[in-house]
């Protein structure tokens, strides 16, 4: 202090605690240090969502700079796997509770889809009547990626990727619960490579581990998608056939395995065959528990060690011999279509209202090299299987229509050639093109054929069957529906498709005469058929009982040579008509 001389009289000192000052400003500095230097992506926003600062480590995560994201919406980061009502309940929950933390994922710049735990909680600014809220995301994509690994690796074998052991026997034991429910069948079917100890000793496990990444693949391709496919142990691998349907699929599946073994196998650089052993066990035939099927399997699989005399060892052995037999059989019928060993057989259709034979009906026959004549049902399941139906039917429509043209040009009389259709072969989209081919080659006409069509054909016909039926009819080819005692719907195809014949077989009219109720159906068919204008068709007539059906009909002698012998030869088929030729 200063007189007004300006002499110095004392000294005045104000002091202040600046303590708390300094510790708010350390925090504050240590707080921008932590928010700068955090691992964690944090950002901040006003109260309405705009961002009012980032830090550098979100810059790096989100994928954009901080200039791009400063003033910009929380809700840019938004990801599209959580719904507008998801991100609202978050925000129903700050607004309630000040803070929320749970999973969340987030799109970056690039759009890719990450995983975060995020802990969001508001700051009030009292003085400044303010809020602000805070967002820190932990990023968990990495551990999302390693538990899908983990996941992956207790279910699936890391050298080949298939199912594990333990994911095959989890696998099976659904697939019998469910086949229980459906009364579905099930086969386990094991494939072992052969001396494939071998192979690691002369190749080491570098040549082994090649061989059975390749055995996978191989297997693969045999597969249809309905299958299942795994790693049981070691060389030996496993396959589920779920709903199996018959055995036959069973085998032919092993059999496209043994094929792919039939290939060489590279093993650096040397090129190497090798075999393998198939056992078979079908549920509920072998065994309704996991373990028992597999343990069976195995037990098919050894015997197949030992006897390689058959690519593939059922746990029935019987099963195995039987299957072998129709394999064979199909081999066989794939070489009588190529040799003409199909032929055909004729029996008379007879018009039970005009009492006389109005048509002959073609019979396949096989002339089987070594076992004779075999009759259809014998070999047509085995055609079945093997998708010969369809060229099977189109030989009997090419070699009737053939006989058709021989009789025509011999001026013997014969009606129509009626021939029997397989659904398969009426499914075709071609079939009229098909048909159109054949009558051009051979020369028939359309008016000496007759279809013969089965009432369940019609009962779950396709549009693709109708609309062929239809077009048949259109070019002039005569119709008939075999069987009686219809539904609507059948009766209304019926007409639709301008049948003419209706047919029923001898064994009807056998059981019809046994009891008056069957007697009185026979009857109804008679009238049924009449009251739509049709035809009733029969066999020809045969014994007293067929005879009195057909209102006591008179034959000559060389009709009645005939009846006792209904199928015929073409040669027999031709003299009868040469003998009854009105």
């Amino acid at each position: 202090m200063q007189d007004k001389h300006g002499d110095v009289q004392g000294v005045i000192s104000v002091g202040q605690n600046m303590t708390e000052q300094r510790k708010t400003q350390k925090r504050f500095e240590i707080a921008d240090a932590v928010f700068e230097n955090s691992k964690e992506s944090l950002i901040v926003t006003d109260g309405d969502g705009r961002i009012m600062s980032v830090n550098d480590h979100a810059c790096v995560v989100f994928g954009y700079r901080n200039d791009q994201l400063l003033a910009q919406e929380i809700n840019l980061l938004a990801s599209p796997t959580h719904d507008h009502n998801y991100y609202k309940s978050i925000e129903q929950i700050l607004d309630a509770d000040g803070s929320w933390q749970g999973d969340i994922t987030y799109r970056t710049k690039r759009g890719d889809i990450c995983h975060a735990w995020l802990e969001a909680y508001e700051v009030q600014h009292t003085r400044e009547n303010r809020v602000e809220r805070v967002y820190s995301y932990t990023d968990l994509t990495h551990f999302q990626v390693t538990d899908k690994k983990i996941s992956f690796l207790s279910k699936q074998d890391p050298l080949t990727g298939l199912d594990n052991r333990i994911s095959l026997f989890s696998r099976l034991e659904d697939r019998l619960t469910r086949a229980n429910y459906q009364q579905s069948a099930v086969a386990v079917m094991l494939v072992d490579i052969d001396d494939f100890k071998a192979i690691n000793d002369k190749h080491g496990h570098n040549g082994g581990n090649q061989v059975l990444k390749e055995v996978a693949k191989r297997l693969k391709n045999c597969l249809s998608g309905k299958e299942t496919l795994g790693r049981f142990v070691k060389d030996q691998f496993i396959i589920i056939i779920d709903e199996l349907v018959s055995e036959l699929d069973a085998a032919k599946l092993a059999r496209k395995i043994a094929e792919q073994f039939r290939r060489a196998f590279v093993i650096e650089n040397v090129h190497k065959n090798l075999t393998a052993s198939i056992g078979i066990s079908l549920s509920p035939d072998d065994g309704i528990e996991v373990g028992l099927l597999f343990l069976n399997a195995e037990r098919a699989m050894q015997r197949g060690k030992h006897d390689k005399s058959t690519v593939y060892n059922f746990y029935t052995p019987g099963l195995t011999l039987g299957l072998n037999k129709e394999f064979e059989l199909e081999k066989e019928l794939k070489q009588a279509l190529l040799s003409g060993q199909l032929d055909l057989y004729y029996q008379p259709e007879y018009d039970l209202n005009k009492r006389q034979i109005v048509a002959i009906q073609a019979l396949l026959r096989w002339h089987h090299p070594k076992r004779g004549i075999l009759l259809p049902e014998r070999f047509l399941s085995v055609a079945e299987g093997s998708h010969l139906l369809v060229p099977i039917g189109w030989e009997m429509i090419r070699k009737a229509c053939l006989q058709a043209v021989a009789w025509e040009k011999a001026q013997i009389k014969f009606g129509r050639i009626a021939i029997a259709l397989f659904k398969i072969q009426l499914s075709q989209i071609s079939f009229i093109a098909e048909l159109q081919t054949i009558l051009k080659e051979t020369g028939c006409s359309t008016r000496q054929l007759n279809f013969i069509v089965d009432k369940e054909i019609l009962g779950d016909a396709s549009t693709d069957i109708l609309s062929n039926l239809n077009n048949a009819n259109k070019m002039g080819i005569t119709l008939t529906v075999r069987d009686f005692g219809m539904a609507a719907d059948v009766i209304d195809l019926i007409n639709r498709l301008g049948v003419a014949n209706l047919k029923i077989s001898d064994s009807q009219i056998e059981n019809g005469l046994e009891s008056l109720a069957n007697n009185a159906q026979l009857k109804s068919a008679n009238v049924f058929a009449s009251s739509l204008g049709l035809n009733i068709l029969s066999d020809a007539i045969d014994n007293a009982e067929h005879k009195a059906f057909s209102s006591s009909h008179r034959f000559d002698s060389g009709q009645e040579h005939f009846l006792h012998k209904k199928v015929m030869s073409v040669s027999e088929a031709t003299f009868y008509l040469r003998c009854n030729n009105h």
